[in-house]
This record gives structure tokens, sequence and C-alpha cells, in this order.
């Protein structure tokens, strides 16, 4: 049983390029100066149990709670508040074909939460929404 798999020669080439051109150097260079901010934006709520709720006034479904390891962040909002409320959104990261945290989940917005759901359309670039429950006519 064969348990190798034969590497095509322009993989070796590009191989020999990034090593040769320090561009591997250079990537890790940026991702060790930026590391600090992912770190940052995962430990903002860990000290909570994810069955917790953080702000019931932003969660239509209180009793559904995001997971931590899979919580959406927005970016403080006006810049440079360290409001957590302001960061806090009821979403989370869903994996994809072979992508990991290529979807985002959330419920339909309250209407006091309206900006916080732009915000996060902005902010994490999203083109398509779908919804999925029912809109209450008390929402319109």
């Amino acid at each position: 049983m064969r348990t190798s798999i034969p590497i095509n020669k322009l993989f070796c080439q590009e191989v020999e390029r990034i090593l040769e051109e320090d561009v591997a150097e250079s990537q890790m260079r940026y991702i060790r100066e930026c590391e600090w901010q992912d770190d940052s934006m995962k430990t903002i709520c860990l000290e909570q149990s994810s069955d917790q709720t953080l702000f019931p006034e932003k969660d239509r479904f209180p009793n559904i709670q995001p997971e931590r390891h899979s919580q959406v962040y927005l970016y403080p909002f006006p810049p440079g508040s360290a409001t957590e409320s302001s960061i806090y959104i009821n979403a989370i990261h869903v994996d994809g074909y072979g992508e990991q945290g290529r979807y985002v989940v959330t419920s339909y917005p309250l209407p006091h939460c309206i900006d916080d759901y732009w915000r996060l359309i902005i902010e994490k670039n999203i083109y398509v929404v779908v919804c999925l429950n029912e809109i209450s006519s008390k929402d319109q």
C-alpha cells in the first residue's frame, strides 16, 4: 500500500523561492506583530461562563448564548471606548466547507440593536444575509 503523495515540481520551486526571498520570515513577523490583537479579542469575556447572559438587553433569545470560542466580537464603538457592551453581539462564527469561520450566524436584530447589526455586516464584510426566523410585526 502506497502511503506517500508525489510532490509537484512547481511546489518545490515555490518553497525554494519563499525560503530564498525571506517571504516566510516577513509573514511570520507580521503575524507576531498582530497576534496580540487576536489574543485580546478572544479573552475579553472568557471569565464568564457561556450560559451566563452578558447583555440581556441585546439578546432576542436570552436563553441562546454564543459559545465563547466562536463568538463574534465587534470593534469598540465609539473608537477608543472600553465598554464591553460596544463589542458584544449575539453572533458566532461557523465553519464552511474547508474554511474555518466562513459564516456568521446571529438572530434577527432587536430594534435598538440595528446599529450593532450593521456594524457586524460592515466589519465582517458580509455580502449576503439570510433570515431563517419569522419577522415579528412588532419589529417592523
